[in-house]
């Protein structure tokens, strides 16, 4: 039963969850999450330093690591040893803390991921640079800073640290509370110390700093003035990874990838899906990394050596890039530059507002500090003063009978007697009256007038530093430059620009397209084969950053990014181009590298694509009118029914182009093709009533024509038995064809080419040079052995 006094509220159990969660999310921002931003330390953090400095001998020896989170917990934190022993271990390690303000000799974990060995097991003391640039005003002068009771109420702590420099924005911090978060990189304490000396000598002046890693990283261009001016924004930093030989001069010689770096908050192997390990196996599982045959580790303290081993022949700026954009080698970081002032929130700082404040903080900290010495001082030159003036006098003899006749409990008579005799002030009176009186023999009458001259020394110091700011000014400079000189050191990673690097993966593949109109992304030094039948009929060689433009039989043209199209494993179909690229409803008869079709555009040499269909219409295009093709598709010519495009060629203009049906072949000049519009039809090719099969250009260094028949046979001639003639011209017979035999294809050529000739069932490669020169009129020679087979697609290469 409830007592008389007690009283029970009937509370609803949501709304008592609302309340309660509201005033622990404001504990938590105010006391946990975020930084005050006069010391840059989270409350965990301060308590933490100040327990090893003033309450344990940190200072100037190892302690257990164990005794500092039982003292700190004990008395100043009561919220867990595992927040405080992560503290210490973050504070303890180079690559977690950008400047540590702990050392240890122990295990404190990895920058690989490794956990920390337990508390009872590592040592811990102060670093120098802590004890330095935190501490030792403080060790001076206790009363520098405002000190507030502990949570027990038995203890005091201090509500800041009187650092030195500006910690906040050396070592950075983060802190996630609730419904807000602080994110503050770190950045190179020299350029943080001459920007904070130049916004003293020059108030007006901007602030710019660019963030810097605890590992040597590559830090990717970003608006750094709008991000200090706002004190919020985001960058990208990346690891650096080299590529190396691995196993060199052996017969299985490859390309390996080593990490050397990772971002800041990034682990190689943290035992979680969020480590660097974890996600290369994943996107090899998934066969996203076909390239990638083993992960090998050789870190050793403080040199980073993870393997990344590549297949013979793979393209190793590829698999770095994309495991740039794939894993945490590459992390966007946050700048949101919120703090607080006390448990004060406050509004979020710019650059230039925290080291202005810091500016402040630190000129009311030396004020305070040198009021504090004055105290001192004086009371040391005041004690001093009585002591030489009595000795000076020769009443001390006097003055010890008197005291020794008083017969008074009660001081007070003597210290007016004192007063009265000496004409000193109340406080020498105190004094004398408890010191020792054999001190005031004269033979210390000579070291008392130096300790007061130096007392007066440093009074005169402390009131010319109080009463003119700039020599306080001057020695907040002073100090910086110290500090800059004894802990400085240049920043660790590079600043690229955005044009150094692109979020899509550097590589060169082989695009291919196969008979079956399915698409692969083979590796370049794979060859290109047939998988199950399915033969290549296209086939070019293209940069992973640059589009595929393709041709389609219905006069349509597409433009597909390469590095969307999915890697290809060399005994894999690929996938259909028709499910790749909505939009695609027909067989694609050319297909260019946009890169390519640019550079050509921009050539002074005027050059053109040529597009030709089965039923004998011939147009030129601008290049850049296939250049503007979509993923959707746009109409590249108009078709009347029943007819399809044969093939698409660029061309100069001033070159010859070669169209051919099943039995004649027309050579004529590009110059007497018209350049119509994508929505026109064209002219007439071939005065002939075949359908056309193709078109070629001629090769200016070409020294013969070669003619590929659809049974097999191949004629070759010198390019002077193919003349010039008018467009709509009935063309020249340029092989003897047998009654069932039409012409495949036809290529100008010379002696250093290769043919490529693709069947159903095989693909085979003849030199050029290997064929017999005959004469137009020849039947050529059985090359192609086609029993059973028929010919798929001839290339020259």
């Amino acid at each position: 039963m409830p007592s008389k006094n007690e009283q029970i509220i009937l509370k609803n159990a949501s709304d008592a969850y609302v309340s309660d969660m509201v005033r622990y999310s404001i504990e938590t921002n105010r006391r946990r999450a975020f930084p005050d931003y006069r010391d840059g330390l989270k409350l965990v953090q301060r308590r933490t330093l100040y327990a090893m400095a003033f309450l344990l001998p940190c200072s100037r020896k190892l302690v257990k690591t164990a005794q500092v989170v039982g003292r700190v917990m004990g008395e100043l934190h009561p919220h867990g040893d595992s927040s405080i022993a992560e503290v210490i271990k973050n504070l303890t390690n180079w690559f977690d803390e950008y400047i540590p303000l702990i050392y240890s000799e122990s295990n404190m974990g990895s920058m690989q991921g490794d956990r920390a060995a337990a508390p009872r097991y590592t040592e811990v003391m102060l670093s120098d640079f802590s004890k330095e640039a935190i501490f030792s005003e403080m060790k001076e002068t206790p009363n520098i800073v405002n000190w507030t009771a502990t949570f027990t109420g038995d203890g005091v702590e201090p509500e800041c640290l009187p650092v030195k420099v500006p910690l906040l924005l050396i070592n950075g911090s983060s802190g996630i509370g609730t419904g807000k978060s602080t994110s503050i990189p770190a950045h190179n304490i020299n350029e943080v110390i001459d920007a904070t000396i130049n916004l003293i000598d020059n108030p007006d002046e901007p602030v710019v700093l660019i963030p810097d890693q605890c590992m040597p990283c590559e830090i990717i261009e970003a608006n750094w003035k709008r991000i200090c001016n706002s004190g919020n924004g985001t960058f990208k930093v990346r690891g650096i990874v080299d590529i190396e030989i691995a196993d060199k001069g052996k017969s299985d010689e490859h390309y390996m990838l080593v990490v050397r770096s990772i971002p800041d908050g990034v682990k190689l192997d943290d035992g979680k899906d969020t480590g660097v390990h974890y996600q290369i196996n994943n996107l090899i599982s998934e066969g996203k990394l076909p390239q990638v045959t083993r992960l090998l580790e050789y870190s050793h303290k403080n040199d980073m050596n993870y393997q990344i081993h590549l297949k013979k022949g793979a393209d190793p700026n590829y698999v770095r890039d994309y495991l740039y954009k794939a894993t945490s080698l590459q992390k966007t970081q946050t700048v949101n530059f919120e703090v607080l002032n006390g448990i004060e929130p406050m509004a979020r700082m710019s650059y230039k507002s925290y080291l202005q404040a810091f500016i402040e903080q630190r000129r009311v900290t030396k004020y305070r500090y040198y009021c504090l010495k004055l105290q001192e001082a004086r009371t040391q030159l005041h004690e001093k003063e009585i002591c030489i003036m009595l000795i000076k006098s020769g009443k001390v003899t006097e003055l010890t009978k008197k005291i020794q006749k008083s017969k008074l409990k009660n001081d007070s008579e003597l210290i007016d007697w004192l007063i009265k005799l000496f004409k000193i002030t109340d406080l020498q009176a105190k004094f004398i009256l408890n010191y020792p009186m054999k001190k005031l023999a004269p033979i210390y009458l000579k070291q008392y007038e130096e300790e007061a001259k130096k007392y007066k020394e440093i009074d005169d110091m402390c009131m010319s530093k109080i009463l003119d700011q700039n020599l306080i000014f001057q020695e907040i400079k002073d100090e910086l430059i110290y500090f800059k000189q004894k802990y400085g050191f240049p920043r660790k990673s590079r600043v690229i620009s955005q044009s150094e690097i692109l979020d899509i993966p550097k590589g060169t593949f082989n695009i291919v397209i196969t008979e079956n109109s399915y698409i692969k992304k083979l590796p370049a030094n794979e060859n290109i084969g047939s998988y199950r039948g399915d033969k290549p009929v296209l086939a070019i060689r293209a940069e992973n950053t640059s589009d595929l433009i393709l041709m389609t039989a219905q006069g349509r043209g597409f433009r597909y990014p390469i590095h969307k199209i999915p890697i290809t494993e060399k005994n894999s179909m690929g996938i259909d181009i028709r499910i790749l690229i909505k939009g695609i409803s027909s067989d694609v008869v050319s297909m260019f590298d946009a890169e390519v079709l640019t550079k050509m555009a921009n050539l002074r040499k005027k050059h053109y694509a040529v597009l030709i269909t089965k039923n004998n219409y011939i147009k030129k295009l601008d290049i850049n009118d296939i250049l503007i093709s979509t993923q959707s598709g746009i109409i590249m010519t108009k078709l009347n029914q029943g007819d399809l495009v044969k093939d698409v060629i660029v061309a100069s203009n001033s070159s010859d182009v070669v169209i051919y049906s099943k039995k004649k072949a027309l050579r004529c000049k590009m110059s007497g093709i018209p350049n119509y519009k994508r929505n026109t039809l064209g002219v007439y090719a071939m005065k002939t009533n075949d359908e056309i099969d193709g078109i070629s250009a001629i090769n200016p260094d070409a020294t013969d024509i070669v003619v590929i028949t659809d049974n097999g046979r191949i004629n070759k001639f010198d390019i002077s038995g193919l003349s010039v003639a008018d467009r709509y011209t009935s063309g020249n017979r340029v092989i003897k064809l047998g009654k069932t035999d039409s012409i495949a294809s036809i290529f100008s050529t010379s002696d250093s080419d290769r043919l490529r000739i693709v069947t159903k069932n095989t693909v085979l490669d003849i030199p050029v040079k290997d064929i017999n020169r005959t004469s137009s009129i020849s039947p050529g020679i059985k090359m192609i052995p086609l029993k059973g087979d028929v010919i798929v697609k001839c290339v020259l290469e």
